[in-house]
């Protein structure tokens, strides 16, 4: 009976033991905690290695402890901006939805297209020899798909190239023509490119908002090309097989996981939204201000207000968004908008739909597949969210104070507040032994090019003595 009992214990402090060290497996490391919120060994270690606020110090322990008492000041004046009610203005929900979407998203690619792209030998000896070669094309250019599928289909029964570019107005001599190497940055035309033998006339293909019918004329190498030549160019050759075998393998998960399309917009009622917007921006004869965010007057009374409820972009799983929802996100959407010109505004607002409408697809699939309780996209979502409320803390203490002085005092009577009142915790059994190469500049996330992997660090002295 004992032994029975000895037995079942025992097996009770085994499923206990397994049960409490996997779940704290599963936490990520801190570094140091400030009241509820953390600076995890992620967050120390990418603002440690990926900021240029550093650049100057070169002791290392002088460095480590100025970012650690910069990232503590930041947590506090994240504290300060939640007990003052900043949270809840009415825009920083949606940024917070949108860090947590933009971290999915990165480790959705992460997780099911990066894990399987394989580089070989033979690709990176192909893509060596592409890269020392300059391929020439002529082209016509179209608007209008239906336009250029027209054309094409006049070249398969039998006009030639040069006779359709004369029937578009061209001479022999004025056809465009372009030429393509590895790095042109055209990725849809650059891959067909490279893929055609001389002579080829390619159905159309679209590059941004155009159609494309290429002819290729001309293969132009350069003859030097060694082995040590090859060896140095891997790295960058790498990055370049990479992302096209990684764009490859989304188109494929796109067509396995939706044999019909994800989404559908209502393009005439954008139109109609970018054309009012367009009137908003540009009412007046200068351009709006570069520095100026992109913003827009949804009063009912406007011609853009009335539209605000229509739904314009409905999804496979019978979400809707209306005009208003799909504004807002393009608001804090990571997408740059174009203030320059009318044109280049209206072709950035319909490039961000098309990233925003698709980057929602992804975010659900990663949501679905549980990515959203991953150790990445928990430490992600905080520290951007920390950065944002910080951001805004600091932007409320120094209004009206017109000297450094004040301002300082104004920022270092809120620290100490705060640091009497929130129980702050260093480990310095991790901070202390981490040895991490600096770069001393900022880095740019893969996928959303508007966003460096980590915030932008402010050097922030804590005033007085930090209690541990």
């Amino acid at each position: 009976m004992m032994f029975r009992l000895f037995k079942r214990v025992w097996l009770v402090g085994v499923i206990l033991f397994f049960i409490l060290f996997c779940s704290k497996q599963k936490q990520p490391d801190i570094a140091a905690r400030i009241g509820e919120r953390v600076v995890t060994l992620a967050e120390f270690r990418d603002m440690y290695q990926f900021n240029p606020a550093l650049v100057g110090i070169k002791n290392e322990i002088t460095a480590k402890k100025m970012l650690l008492n910069s990232l503590i000041a930041e947590k506090l004046l994240a504290r300060a901006a939640v007990e003052n009610g900043l949270n809840k203005e009415a825009m920083i929900p949606l940024y917070m939805q949108q860090f947590r979407r933009e971290a999915l998203i990165e480790k959705f690619w992460q997780d099911s297209i990066f894990t399987k792209v394989n580089l070989n030998e033979d690709e990176l000896l192909q893509a060596y020899r592409q890269s020392k070669q300059k391929r020439v094309i002529q082209y016509l250019i179209y608007e209008d798909e239906k336009n250029a599928s027209n054309d094409f289909e006049r070249l398969e029964t039998g006009l030639s190239f040069l006779n359709l570019a004369k029937l578009r107005g061209y001479t022999e001599r004025t056809i465009p023509m372009d030429t393509i190497e590895l790095k042109t940055p055209l990725p849809h035309i650059r891959n067909i490119v490279f893929e055609m033998k001389i002579n080829d006339i390619h159905p159309p293909v679209k590059e941004g908002n155009y159609y494309f019918i290429i002819k290729l004329t001309d293969i132009l190498t350069n003859i030097f090309q060694t082995k040590d030549d090859f060896e140095a160019m891997k790295p960058h050759l790498s990055k370049i097989i990479k992302k096209r075998q990684s764009a490859a393998l989304f188109r494929k998960y796109i067509k396995t996981h939706f044999p019909e399309a994800p989404y559908s917009v209502d393009t005439d009622l954008l139109k109609k939204v970018v054309r009012q917007l367009d009137a908003q921006l540009f009412a007046s004869k200068s351009p709006p201000d570069k520095q100026t965010s992109f913003s827009f007057d949804l009063a009912p009374e406007t011609s853009l207000g009335q539209l605000a409820s229509r739904p314009v972009v409905r999804f496979g799983d019978k979400k809707v968004w209306d005009v208003k929802k799909l504004l807002q996100r393009i608001q804090v959407s990571p997408y740059p908008i174009e203030l320059d010109t009318p044109a280049r505004f209206r072709l950035s607002i319909l490039a961000a739909v098309k990233h925003i409408v698709d980057d929602e697809i992804i975010a659900d699939e990663a949501e679905k597949a549980g990515l959203g309780e991953s150790d990445y996209v928990q430490v992600q979502q905080q520290m951007w969210g920390d950065f944002l409320l910080f951001k805004l803390e600091k932007v409320r203490l120094l209004k009206g104070k017109k000297t450094s002085e004040q301002r300082k005092a104004a920022v270092d009577s809120v620290l100490q507040i705060m640091m009497d009142k929130t129980p702050i915790k260093i480990n310095h059994a991790i901070i202390d032994t981490l040895s991490i190469p600096r770069t001393d500049m900022f880095v740019f996330k893969t996928h959303f090019p508007q966003r460096t992997i980590v915030p932008a660090l402010e050097i922030i002295a804590l005033p007085g003595n930090l209690k541990q």
